[in-house]
């Protein structure tokens, strides 16, 4: 995944594996905001939620040079 941007409440996202169906899913439905897709959103808590059990870093967060 690709995170694109973050207002401080939720992530905007990108999905290489997204399809309508994947967020569908019992265990995904109604975490994920698809009515923007290909562009999907997302609290940070679920975002974070999902990547916790990884012993790497979860995510970096980068930004333009000003």
């Amino acid at each position: 995944m690709t995170l694109i941007s973050t207002d401080g409440k939720e992530f905007c996202f990108l999905d290489p594996g997204y399809s309508p169906e994947k967020f569908k899913l019992p265990e995904r439905k109604g975490r994920v905001d698809t009515s923007r897709a290909p562009f999907l959103y997302c609290d940070i808590e679920v975002m974070d939620g999902e990547v916790t059990t990884k012993p790497y870093p979860k995510y970096h967060l980068f930004s333009p040079k000003r």
